[in-house]
């Protein structure tokens, strides 16, 4: 008898008050007619995935974390239709939100929330979970697409887009802060990036940031957002932290502006000056990702374009945990990255 192929990886042990990082070796699944079996080359972590670790967002005991993740195909079921042996994939965040708005039954089967992640070295997937990879890109590059790029996509491209010459405000230097820098760069917008420090001050400059605002030594941050448009303010702003500072992110945006709210790092409440968003006529767009459409176009629109994710450091997958320790420390720029 022929032994089945092994895989390795690492599942989450959930327990009342813990949650722990357990290393597991096992026997490959054989893929049912719809999947493909993936060799997965490269992940990387997401504020989702430090919500799962965390207890944040409740998941099942054994679960396979991690949302994002790029590989080759290995194998495949006789019903396989979109992709053939040696092809490079992307998983897919939602992979049932096929295109247009979102409803409650897309938004579910999220990769290492409610069904099995991409912490392994090789994954069985329905195909739909999967887009090609982009050409010209690497794995751990291309891996920050899924969450990260798609996300910063949808705030740039959703409710009628941005302009050349447009002015964009990011926060940060992580992940969605990076990707959209230089997408926004490449649509001819002019950027504007808070942070705080000067090493990430210079890092982001070199990104093509117009503007670098320290908002530790600056919390009124609207000002310099207001002086730099003459008065007018911000076409678009990406708030990734809410909480208190959202009433920042009002305060920059021009009249008519826009912004895209994406995150909660400081706080899930946040104040919100109703006569400011009625008098200046703001609109204020949730987004959390996007569909396998979003990830398609992102796709199609940075091959052949030089758009380079930042990877701003690298663990195996043996060393998962003093990945999240990193992330936790919030120093780096750009992505962290897994690797097999």
């Amino acid at each position: 008898m022929v032994a089945r192929p092994q895989r390795r990886g690492v599942r989450l042990k959930v327990q009342p008050s813990s949650i722990s990082l357990q290393s597991f070796e096992e026997v490959l699944p054989a893929p049912l007619p719809d999947e493909v079996v993936v060799e997965v080359r490269a992940s990387s972590l997401n504020y989702h995935d430090y919500l799962v670790l965390t207890g944040a967002i409740p998941v099942a005991d054994g679960r396979i974390p991690l949302s994002d993740g790029a590989g080759t195909v290995v194998a495949a079921g006789s019903a396989v239709k979109e992709f053939a042996l040696g092809d490079n994939v992307l998983g897919i965040f939602f992979p049932d939100w096929v295109r247009g708005k979102p409803t409650p039954e897309t938004l579910v089967n999220i990769a290492g929330d409610s069904v099995d992640g991409f912490a392994a070295s090789h994954v069985v997937m329905p195909e739909r979970r999967f887009t090609p990879m982009p050409e010209g890109l690497g794995f751990m590059e291309a891996a920050t697409i899924p969450c990260a790029g798609v996300t910063a996509w949808t705030a740039l491209t959703g409710d009628g887009g941005i302009e050349p010459g447009d002015v964009v405000v990011i926060q940060g230097s992580g992940g969605v802060a990076i990707w959209t820098l230089q997408l926004a760069k490449s649509m001819g917008a002019r950027v504007i990036a808070l942070t705080s420090s000067r090493e990430k001050s210079a890092t982001l400059a070199s990104l093509g940031a117009d503007l670098t605002i320290d908002y530790k030594s600056q919390p009124d941050w609207a000002l310099p957002v207001i002086e730099f448009t003459g008065g007018a303010g911000a076409d678009l702003i990406v708030d990734v932290v809410g909480g208190a500072g959202f009433s920042q992110s009002i305060a920059a945006c021009r009249m008519g502006g826009r912004i895209a709210a994406i995150g909660f790092l400081a706080d899930t409440i946040a104040p919100v000056a109703i006569p400011d968003l009625l008098l200046r006529h703001i609109r204020i767009s949730g987004r959390a990702v996007g569909s396998r459409e979003d990830q398609e176009n992102l796709v199609k629109y940075i091959s052949g374009k030089s758009i380079n994710p930042v990877v701003g450091k690298s663990f195996y997958m043996e060393k998962l945990s003093d990945a999240f320790k990193e992330f936790e420390r919030n120093e780096t720029v750009g992505k962290i990255s897994i690797v097999n």
